[in-house]
């Protein structure tokens, strides 16, 4: 990843890595993400539309623990903050936190 810079390329790596992680998860692996998700035409949104539909179809809270994100860089970290935030700012009308249930939220670490 860390040679990716643009975002055009990065988020869709990103998004497969995610899916493929949940994909192997004893209890999220039965819940779709990213399926109703064009994320190498519309990247810039992707992140957004991938965990809201995800939380949507979740039953409870979802924490979820980014680490090392500084090794991504330029235009693909640029997009990958810009989206989480926006899917912060935006959780009251999107599923990011559309009631209780679905709630979701972002801890990110980096080691600089």
């Amino acid at each position: 990843m860390q040679e990716i810079t643009e975002a055009a390329q990065g988020i869709p790596i990103i998004i497969k890595l995610l899916k493929t992680r949940i994909n192997f998860h004893e209890t999220l692996s039965k819940y779709p993400f990213a399926d109703k998700v064009n994320y190498v035409e519309d990247y810039s949104v992707a992140l957004i539309q991938a965990f809201s539909y995800f939380c949507q179809s979740l039953d409870k809270p979802l924490v979820v623990l980014f680490d090392e994100v500084d090794c991504l860089s330029n235009g693909t970290l640029i997009s990958f903050l810009r989206q989480l935030r926006d899917g912060y700012i935006s959780r009251i009308n999107t599923a990011f936190n559309s009631n209780q249930k679905q709630r979701l939220e972002f801890f990110i670490f980096a080691y600089i």
